[in-house]
């Protein structure tokens, strides 16, 4: 895969001198490292070894290393489409953009969704620009200088839902959005990668949704950029709501299930998840499902902790 990777990431538009391609081999123990050793004479290619640390740690250290005006992130399964990286670039520099979202390409379901312009609101490209894509940084070109002004980074202690997470803080920050009609991304989805993985309804996601609704509130708190703190409030609650639908509806019950969720919801330091304590009038609405979701949460909780306790009784 990696290798397509970077074939797609040269075939475009730009001489040497316009653009650099830096692979980070984040502690790889297949032949990951031996394909990309193939590139390393290309005087465009840099490559990085690192010990394991996760996506989010490849994705800073590539940052730090970047030096152009724009970067873009790349997974190692995906591509680039050829030839489109070159009208979008020069469009982001024509509008000092601080961020361009543009269309992707499916793989798997050879699929494309459809992403207008709205003006270069963040908040007009947050909800009907980028809500019509995947949920994905990859899809995105960013202004360098401006990920630098703000430290936005990926946050090391994500295990799961770093991307998201990122791209939310990423458009509170803005100023000049732009959503162009113009493909440039190939994501592959293989057997085994996260979006297909069970993962997604484990125990770890929902540390990870945890993380990042702890990570908004805290943000929101700071009410830096008051005119952009629906795209935080939005943000925490589809986490909430995803947090709450796989603990309902698709994890697994156990002791173990129910005593993580017990605890995580008796926590000091999360409020006990009093999400809409931060929301402005027009929140009170998502407020309230939130809370009927925590009882919700609860009431499940109790009731199958019951069956389990009769069942045991009856078994004995």
């Amino acid at each position: 895969y990696i290798s397509n990777t970077i074939e797609s990431l040269l075939n475009q538009e730009f001489n040497e001198n316009d653009y650099e391609i830096i692979v980070v081999n984040d502690g790889s123990t297949d032949k990951t490292l031996n394909e990309i050793k193939r590139f390393e004479s290309n005087p465009i290619v840099k490559i990085i070894n690192k010990k394991n640390g996760g996506v989010s740690s490849a994705r800073n250290i590539g940052l730090k290393k970047a030096k152009g005006d724009f970067v873009m992130f790349v997974d190692g399964d995906d591509q680039l489409i050829p030839n489109s990286i070159k009208s979008v670039l020069d469009y982001s520099f024509k509008n000092d953009l601080d961020i361009c979202n543009c269309r992707f390409e499916n793989d798997i379901i050879n699929q494309s969704i459809y992403v207008s312009s709205y003006g270069f609101s963040p908040k007009e490209n947050y909800f009907r620009g980028r809500d019509q894509t995947i949920d994905s940084s990859c899809t995105h070109l960013f202004k360098r200088h401006f990920l630098i002004e703000h430290n936005l980074e990926y946050n090391e202690k994500m295990r799961f839902l770093e991307d998201g997470e990122f791209l939310i803080r990423a458009y509170y920050f803005s100023e000049k959005v732009a959503s162009v009609d113009a493909f440039i991304y190939k994501r592959i989805i293989r057997q085994g990668s996260a979006t297909k993985s069970n993962i997604n309804v484990s125990i770890e996601v929902l540390y990870g949704y945890i993380s990042a609704i702890n990570s908004l509130k805290e943000l929101l708190k700071l009410n830096e950029r008051s005119e952009n703190n629906v795209i935080l409030e939005q943000g925490i609650v589809k986490y909430f709501i995803h947090f709450y639908s796989v603990v309902l509806f698709k994890l697994k019950f156990t002791e173990f299930t129910y005593n993580f969720i017990n605890n995580l919801l008796d926590k000091p330091k999360l409020n006990n998840f009093r999400l809409y304590e931060f929301y402005p009038s027009d929140y009170k609405y998502y407020a309230k499902y939130m809370k009927m979701g925590l009882m919700s949460i609860s009431l499940y909780l109790f009731f199958q902790k019951t069956k389990s306790f009769f069942k045991t009784k009856i078994i004995k």
